[in-house]
Formats: structure tokens, C-alpha cells, sequence
């Protein structure tokens, strides 16, 4: 019973040959940060595609209002290796909307033109003069979410997890972060559906347990909803589960709640043992993209043969 309100992105993230082999804890989905009320005082709306994203960005490129919020630039986001799987995480969702994809029935179909187009819109978006840092590849995990924090940049790529890092950098209390905050879905390609990857915590029980049985009722116990709703909302936690929405108000919890839809649209990354992997190869192609040193035609023929070479999988250039 349990099992069956599991999101079917959590389902498909914990689950290996159709089997569920994890239990699914906290969750969280990448997104946009945005700070809310700069938007409101600019009379600007979030941005819902690539072409929206450009002109927000280009907006607070604008010296005056650059200058006005003491910018460094309007956007941020982990670009290249250093920033880990986070890079992955944020930015695989622009090759989703644009109709790409890792893998397609056990096939390598990275290299296709989803994936070339959100490269050259990434790219752009570094090489057009003040949209983002040039030095996003460089970005740890950490480093967008406190730039976004501490008033840097007025949007950054990452993920809901961030929630924490935010409040600390900046110092506000609650009431302030929601004032001031808000997220949404990865803009989209244009004439594509904005998605977010999901992501967060899974258990699982190891056969070398002694006492699987009593392990399992713990995290069953754990994972329940009823049992640590409030608990997740005092920490701005969201739940794999579905009846975790029964403790949330979009009043009072705006952020948890936008988090919970995203959720419903989002996407698992590959449930397959060979993903860190995938994963680093995904990293060297974004920063290859965004710094430039291939043309993304390149990057993305390059990665689809190294995916298809480590995973032992068919590649085919769609």
C-alpha cells in the first residue's frame, strides 16, 4: 500500500529491472531559484522557457538594475566537474525539455539534437555578455545557492536541498525566506514541457543484516508520512510520498507545495549500477559546452560513444 503512493519518478529512480530495491526517504527536485520580490518590484514574472530565461536575464543585466541589487551577474549554476552530480542534477532537465535523453529502451541516444540545442542555449547563455559567470564550471556544489543567498545573482540553477543553505548564508529566518523566495520548474525549451530531475535520500536493507525485518519497520516507520509530516515541514523537507500534501498549504508553505507539483511532472535519472559513470561523462560534456573547448555537436557524439563504451550499451545518433 505504501509503495503505491510513491510518485512514479521515485518508483522509477529506486527501482532496478522493474524491481523496488530502496525505500525512498526525503525527496527533492531541481528548479529555479528566483528572488520573488526583486521580480515583483520589477513587475517581471519567473521565467517559464529559454527565450523567458534570456530576457529575465538580460533585464538584470542592465546596468542600472545590475547596480541597483549590487548583482555580479543574473544567473548562476554549476556548469562543469567540480560541481559534481549537482551539475548533472541542474542541467539535464534542459536536455530533457528539448526532447533528449540519456538512454532509450537500453540504447545510448544522447547524441541528438535535444541535446545539441540545450548545449548551444547553455553556451549562450556564459558567452552573451553578463547572463552568467564565466567561471560556472568552476562552482562546487554549494557555490550557486550562496551566491543566490548572499544577493549576487537574482536566479540559480539547483535543486529544493538547497533550502538549507540559503537560509544559513543569508541569515533570514522563515517568514523572510518566504517573502523573499520563490521557485520553479527548469524553464523549458521553448514548445517543450518544463521538468525537473528528483532526486533525495533512499534506505535500503543490506542482506548481511542481522535483523532485516526489524530494520524494515523502522524505515517503514520513518518514511511515513503521518508519522513525520511535521517534522519535514519545519525543515522545508518534502516526502516521496504522496500523502505528504495532506500536511501542506500553499499559504503557509508555498515553497514545499511548488516543490510537491514539481515533483508530480519529475524525472529519474538512470537506475542503473554503472551511473557515476554516466554521471562524470554528463559532467565533461556540460563544461565542455559552456567553456567552449568543443563545439556541441562534438560534445554531445563524444559523450553518447564514452556512455556507450562504460555502460556496454548500443549507441545511435538520433
Amino acid at each position: 500500500q505504501r509503495q503505491a503512493e510513491l510518485y512514479p519518478a521515485f518508483a522509477a529512480a529506486n527501482s532496478y529491472d522493474g524491481r523496488l530495491y530502496a525505500l525512498p526517504f526525503r525527496a527533492d527536485v531541481s528548479l529555479l531559484w528566483y528572488r520573488q520580490d526583486w521580480f515583483a518590484q520589477e513587475g517581471i514574472a519567473p521565467p517559464r522557457d529559454w527565450d523567458d530565461l534570456r530576457h529575465v536575464a538580460e533585464h538584470f543585466s542592465k546596468p542600472a538594475v545590475k547596480a541597483s541589487y549590487g548583482l555580479e551577474a543574473p544567473l548562476a549554476f554549476p556548469g562543469g566537474r567540480a560541481g559534481g552530480e549537482s551539475t548533472v542534477y541542474s542541467l539535464m532537465p534542459f536536455v530533457w525539455s528539448a526532447g533528449s535523453d540519456v538512454f532509450q529502451d537500453d540504447v545510448v541516444v544522447l547524441d541528438g539534437p535535444g541535446t545539441r540545442r540545450a548545449l548551444a542555449f547553455l553556451r549562450d547563455l556564459v558567452a552573451q555578455g553578463g547572463l552568467s559567470l564565466p567561471d560556472v564550471t568552476f562552482f562546487q556544489w554549494s557555490t550557486a545557492p550562496w551566491m543566490f543567498a548572499k544577493g549576487k545573482v537574482a536566479m540559480s540553477l539547483g535543486g529544493s536541498y538547497e533550502t538549507d543553505i540559503i537560509m544559513d548564508a543569508s541569515g533570514w529566518t522563515r517568514e523572510e525566506f518566504m517573502a523573499r523566495v520563490g521557485c520553479v520548474a527548469p524553464p523549458a525549451a521553448p514548445g517543450g514541457a518544463p521538468v525537473s530531475a528528483v532526486g533525495g535520500t533512499s534506505h535500503v536493507v543490506l542482506r548481511q543484516s542481522k535483523h532485516p525485518g526489524l530494520v524494515l519497520d523502522v524505515l517503514r516507520i520513518a518514511a511515513d508520512p503521518d508519522a513525520v509530516g511535521g517534522l519535514f515541514r519545519s525543515r522545508f523537507q518534502n516526502s516521496p510520498f504522496s500523502a505528504f500534501n495532506a500536511f501542506l498549504s500553499s499559504e503557509a508553505e508555498p515553497v514545499l507545495t511548488q516543490v510537491s507539483r514539481l515533483i508530480t511532472s519529475g524525472r529519474a535519472r538512470p537506475s542503473i549500477p554503472e551511473y557515476a559513470l554516466v554521471s562524470r561523462q554528463l559532467q565533461a560534456m556540460f563544461e565542455a559546452a559552456v567553456v567552449g573547448t568543443l563545439p556541441v555537436d562534438e560534445a554531445a557524439r563524444r559523450t553518447a560513444e564514452f556512455i556507450s563504451v562504460v555502460t556496454e550499451r548500443r549507441y545511435v545518433r538520433t
